[in-house]
């Protein structure tokens, strides 16, 4: 539950980022399309970062899914307690944390009072 929920809150502020971000749909489409294949590739999503030339997995630990899948592994697959994932969730929450501060900036632009 802790790690789906930092996942998610720092989903959600990266697709609110995004799309203060972009200025209509199609762009965002475009745009989000492309930011989240790269960053899924990158992060572990497709294939996993073991895998990887050791450039690429260092890429990797710049996207918040390669985090969120490290997190999950730990609980999921190795088994170990909530403490384990101590980084993995303080580092999501940051990204929500900071992603959702620059997209509550950015949309202040859109506010014609």
């Amino acid at each position: 539950f802790t790690m789906a929920t930092a996942t998610s809150c720092a989903t959600a502020s990266f697709a609110l980022f995004l799309a203060s971000v972009c200025r209509s749909r199609n762009q965002l489409h475009a745009v989000s399309l492309v930011v989240v294949l790269g960053m899924s590739a990158l992060g572990g999503s497709m294939i996993p970062r073991y895998l990887m030339s050791d450039s690429m997995q260092r890429l990797g630990q710049f996207t918040f899914n390669g985090w969120a899948l490290d997190g999950f592994k730990k609980i999921f697959w190795y088994d170990q307690p909530l403490s384990a994932i101590r980084t993995e969730v303080v580092v999501l929450m940051v990204i929500a944390i900071v992603l959702g501060f620059l997209a509550s900036l950015l949309v202040k632009r859109w506010n014609i009072a």
